[in-house]
C-alpha cells in the first residue's frame, strides 16, 4: 500500500497508508489508515476533505456522499467494472496538515477492494540545471564612462535645534469621595474539573457514534452485495 507523511495540528509527522485520494464534487477526499484493527477484524480508517491544500470538516451531506463513494468503489472492483471515481496524485499532498478528519471502521476484507486499481502516477523528475560558464571579463555598461570619476561633495546640512517634548497634563482624580472603595471578591470556579468532565462525556459520545457509523457502513456494503445477487438470480441452492 502506498505511503505518505502527514502532520497533525501539533505538527507531529506520521506515515500513513493511502487507501484512496479522489475527487468528490468541489473537494478532494483522502482515505488513509494506520492499520489499527479490533478483535473482530475491523480496521480503523480516516477520511478528510482537502480544499486548496487545506483540510476542512465534512458536512453531513458530504459524509453521506463519501460513504456512497466507498460502496461504489468496492462494488465496481468486485465486479471487475471500470472505476467511475477519478483518482488524484496523493504524492502532491505529502506533508499536509490534517486538522479535520472523521474516523470510522470497515471490515478487513473490504479494504483490499477499496484501495485496488488506483491510478498510477510517475515520480516527478528533477529539473535539469544548465552549467554556468565562467565570466572572463567584467562587463561595463555602455552608458557608464570608465574615464569619469565622481568626486564626493561636502554638503552642509541645516542645523536643527532639538525640541523639548511637552509633558501632557494628567488630571489627578479626586480620591476624597472614594477613600474606602468596596472590592468584590471573585468567585472561584474550577474550570479544569469542568473541562475534564465535559471532555470525558464528549469522548464517550464520540466513541458510541463512531461504532454506530462503522457498523452502518459495513452492513450497507454487505446489503448492497446481497441485493445484487438476489436481483441477478444467482442464489446458491
Amino acid at each position: 500500500m502506498e505511503k505518505i507523511t502527514i502532520l497533525n495540528p501539533h505538527r507531529d509527522s506520521f506515515e500513513v497508508d493511502v487507501l484512496r485520494y479522489f475527487v468528490m464534487g468541489d473537494a478532494n477526499i483522502l482515505l488513509y489508515t494506520l492499520n489499527e484493527s479490533d478483535e473482530d477484524g475491523n480496521v480503523r480508517l480516516y477520511v478528510t476533505k482537502i480544499v486548496n491544500g487545506l483540510t476542512q470538516a465534512l458536512t453531513d451531506e458530504e459524509w453521506t456522499l463519501v460513504k456512497a463513494s466507498i460502496r461504489t468503489i468496492v462494488s465496481e472492483n468486485r465486479e471487475g467494472k471500470p472505476l467511475t471515481v477519478r483518482d488524484l496524485n496523493y504524492k502532491e499532498i505529502e506533508g499536509v496538515v490534517v486538522e479535520h478528519l472523521k474516523v470510522f471502521k470497515l471490515a478487513g476484507e473490504v479494504l483490499e477492494d477499496l484501495g485496488a486499481n488506483k491510478k498510477k502516477y510517475e515520480e516527478p523528475q528533477a529539473p535539469s540545471v544548465l552549467p554556468v560558464s565562467p565570466v572572463d571579463a567584467v562587463y561595463t555598461p555602455s552608458y557608464i564612462s570608465p574615464q569619469v570619476s565622481v568626486q564626493p561633495q561636502n554638503i552642509e546640512l541645516p542645523k536643527i535645534e532639538p525640541q523639548v517634548p511637552v509633558q501632557p497634563q494628567i488630571p489627578v482624580a479626586n480620591t476624597e469621595m472614594h477613600s474606602n472603595p468596596t472590592v468584590e471578591q471573585p468567585v472561584s470556579v474550577d474550570y479544569k474539573a469542568m473541562y475534564e468532565e465535559i471532555e470525558k462525556e464528549k469522548k464517550k459520545l464520540e466513541e458510541e457514534l463512531f461504532d454506530l457509523q462503522s457498523q452502518t457502513l459495513s452492513y450497507q456494503i454487505k446489503y448492497d452485495q446481497i441485493k445484487k445477487i438476489l436481483e441477478g438470480g444467482n442464489i446458491d441452492k
